[in-house]
């Protein structure tokens, strides 16, 4: 596989994921790809590291790797992707990504309608929001920021300054919710009835662990009780803060 056409799939991939998105992170990207396809997040972030940031490693994708972005864009697999090309077919119009001409004064306006249409929406939004009611304001949403919900303006639109998205203002959530970092010395499990205080769910990066269940506020995955099995395997016997090492007697 040539790598100028390699890295030609790899950015109209993660082109049509923006166009798709709301959040346009790598990581936020490469996750949305992830879960219309069967690569996996990791693989994708490696492909944008290389073809589109041009620090990743010098090792060449796997062919099947590139296949499962081709057909993300449509294609059959990579030799479809090729014939198509060859054939100076417009591959924006096969993937449904819009293309402009811009030595043209029609073209030069046409790049300014997706700017016109965020106005006309973000007016929209506006007119809603301000039209809740007491459902609007700052006591009305919150939205997840890195460890905890934190209370927001529901007129700041669909996503928070974190990058998550603004919901409907739950008190106990926003006061029992949160995530936290445990080694040996947490209470798991109450002493008055045995049940769980803490709970989990794996990623790939490792276990994230939380003060109440529910649903990942990222992911949207449910959160597990956590068990004597968990802890053995996973928690560590200490964190980093020297106040937090096991003495022995």
């Amino acid at each position: 596989m040539e790598d100028q056409i390699i890295e030609e799939i790899v950015k109209k991939a993660f082109e049509k994921a923006r166009d798709e998105h709301a959040i346009h992170t790598p990581f936020a990207l490469a996750n949305h790809i992830e879960g219309r396809s069967n690569l996996s997040a990791k693989t994708l972030l490696r492909l944008h590291e290389k073809y589109i940031q041009k620090n990743g490693s010098i090792r060449k994708p796997y062919a099947s790797s590139i296949d499962q972005l081709c057909k993300y864009l449509g294609f059959a697999d990579y030799g479809d992707f090729r014939r198509e090309h060859r054939e100076g077919r417009s591959l924006e119009r096969e993937i449904g990504i819009r293309t402009y001409d811009r030595g043209s004064k029609g073209g030069r306006l046409k790049k300014y309608v997706p700017y016109l249409l965020a106005l006309v929406i973000g007016s929209i939004l506006l007119v809603t929001f301000n039209s809740a009611g007491d459902k609007g304001g700052k006591a009305g949403c919150m939205a997840w920021a890195d460890t905890q919900y934190m209370k927001v303006s529901c007129d700041e639109g669909p996503y928070s300054p974190w990058g998550t998205e603004i919901i409907p203002l739950d008190p106990v959530k926003l006061k029992n919710f949160k995530k936290v970092q445990v080694d040996m010395t947490t209470e798991f499990f109450s002493e008055q009835t045995g049940m769980p205080l803490i709970w989990y769910v794996k990623t790939r990066e490792g276990i994230e662990y939380f003060t109440a269940p529910g649903l990942h506020p990222i992911t949207g995955k449910t959160l597990n009780d956590i068990s004597e099995h968990i802890i053995q395997k996973y928690v560590p016997i200490h964190d980093l803060d020297p106040d937090s090492f096991l003495g022995t007697n």
